[in-house]
């Protein structure tokens, strides 16, 4: 399970990409995304606090209970393919493209959080799983969530806005059917050698 989620939340990125560079903008991108994010946490979290919507002690799980586990899950994993997507793009379009020192610093940043928030993760909420239990962990990440997204919503009337103009996918996609159609078709030099050659064979026929 965990390594479909992985690799759910992974694969969808490309999805996340197409859209925010096709559709919508980055940051419609990243509000949806986290939205679908936090209402798969929202699921999962109403699981643990109702005894009825999980399993009996080594039994396994009725369909109803299976459905609102996989909904949450894989909610959690197309937002979080999503955010992936848009969120650094999104940040580094607030950004002057000619100073690399700021964009880099920008991107080291943002790792740099990333990988503290993953340690968070690991350390400190598995601790609070272990000895407070599920609850406490679901109520606690929903709250930073739920903050993020509204502290990132808030700074709408200052962001700066790229307009979709299509994806590289697309383009790529449309580079394959054209060379598909054209793969019997001459290039004009081909053409012209062509020609010569007939011209040249014309020719000697005519000399013998």
């Amino acid at each position: 399970m965990v390594t479909n989620f992985m690799g759910t939340s992974f694969l969808l990125t490309i999805v996340g990409g197409f859209i925010s560079d096709s559709f919508f903008t980055r940051f419609r991108t990243f509000i949806f995304s986290c939205t679908v994010e936090l209402m798969g946490l929202i699921l999962l979290a109403v699981q643990a606090q109702y005894s009825e919507l999980q399993p009996a002690m080594n039994k396994r799980p009725s369909e109803y209970q299976a459905v609102v586990l996989y909904v949450g899950l894989y909610a959690m994993a197309a937002g979080i393919g999503g955010i992936k997507t848009a969120l650094p793009a999104h940040g580094a379009d607030q950004l002057d493209r000619r100073n690399q020192r700021l964009i880099s610093a920008f991107f080291n940043w943002y790792f740099f959080s990333l990988c503290t928030g993953g340690l968070i993760a690991c350390t400190f909420m598995v601790w609070i799983q272990e000895n407070k239990g599920w609850k406490m962990n679901f109520n606690i990440s929903i709250g930073i969530l739920s903050s993020a997204l509204f502290i990132f919503a808030a700074g709408f009337p200052i962001y700066r806005y790229k307009r979709p103009g299509g994806s590289a996918i697309t383009r790529i996609c449309k580079v394959f059917v054209a060379a598909i159609r054209n793969r019997n078709s001459l290039t004009p030099e081909t053409e012209t050698r062509m020609q010569i050659s007939s011209a040249e064979t014309i020719r000697q026929k005519f000399r013998q």
